[in-house]
């Protein structure tokens, strides 16, 4: 199971300079990268889609978790999958002190209704 560690920081917008300052003071944090950093966001996606064999992950290189929860007449299922990052992607370089990226795949039935979101 992930543990977030009690110095980790989930700011949404996180920018660089946030990042620094976070990381100067022996936090961790997580970057929820989305639309707005186009090519961030593709070369994640690419690469994670890179992953997928089959089906499912292959090899020991990336970690998947999931969780099911029943609220009422609503499940929500996610999926967690984990990667360490591709040094050699020259988008990544912006972030050097970024050591894993990841996906997060949320399921939520209710009824006949499935909606899906995917977020890195």
């Amino acid at each position: 199971m992930f543990q977030v560690p009690p110095s980790l920081s989930t700011r949404s917008g996180c920018q660089k300079a946030i990042a620094a300052k976070i990381i100067a003071g022996d936090g961790n944090f997580v970057l929820g990268v989305k639309g707005n950093q186009p090519t961030l966001h593709d070369r994640l996606e690419s690469f994670l889609d890179e992953y997928w064999k089959d089906g499912d992950w292959s090899g020991d290189r990336c970690h998947r978790f999931q969780t099911i929860v029943q609220l009422g007449a609503c499940q929500m299922e996610r999926y967690y999958y984990a990667a360490p990052i591709p040094k050699r992607e020259a988008v990544f370089a912006a972030w050097p002190s970024v050591q894993v990226i990841g996906m997060v795949i949320n399921v939520r039935r209710r009824g006949d209704e499935v909606t899906e979101e995917v977020r890195y």
